[in-house]
């Protein structure tokens, strides 16, 4: 199995495990081996007209997200949607008959920017100690190819600013770009 969405949240490490389900890694619980809590969590449906994405799972303020990129009809280079999406765990309980945690759809992080890198890893970053502007999603736009091109999603407005980092055609990257985030 290969996990792309992780996230460190309260303790645990959470994936999407399906469409239709998650899984919390829980190494506190037993002394031998960690306990892997499978759970009902219903993947984020597409926007109409697009069939695929990425996504990031991310914790924040103590708070479970989902971003997700979603590209117009199959190509990745036309970025369809970009969406932020909080975990509801107030629904669930204890036994699986109750309704389960679902995600919900955000447009306000406050005062933070998620950085997504492209091994479906994210981090949050308090904006203001920064100089950035709160409620954003960077992001570099090499879904395809080391294109080395930064997006800026402003959750607000809805708009994103694509800025090309370099002005090299035909630049090969030995590496691909990625976030230094200073320690909180």
């Amino acid at each position: 199995m290969v996990i792309w969405e992780v996230a460190a949240f309260q303790g645990r490490l959470y994936f999407i495990n399906s469409f239709t389900d998650m899984c919390a890694i829980d190494f506190t619980s037993s002394k031998d081996h960690p306990v892997f809590h499978y759970f009902e969590a219903h993947k984020v449906d597409f926007p109409e007209g697009m069939c695929f994405g990425a996504a990031w799972l991310l914790d924040c303020d103590d708070q479970l997200f989902l971003v997700d990129v979603s590209f117009v009809g199959v190509d990745p280079h036309d970025i369809g949607a970009i969406r932020v999406h909080k975990m509801d765990f107030s629904s669930s309980s204890s036994t699986p008959s109750n309704n389960p945690p679902r995600w919900h759809s955000v447009r306000d992080i406050g005062d933070a920017v998620f950085l997504l890198e492209d091994t479906g890893l994210a981090t949050p970053c308090q904006a203001s100690l920064h100089g950035l502007k709160g409620n954003q999603v960077y992001f570099m736009k090499n879904f395809v190819e080391d294109d080395a091109d930064l997006c800026v999603f402003d959750l607000e407005s809805e708009c994103q600013e694509i800025t090309r980092v370099h002005h090299l055609d035909g630049l090969l990257l030995h590496r691909r770009p990625f976030w230094i985030v200073p320690p909180s």
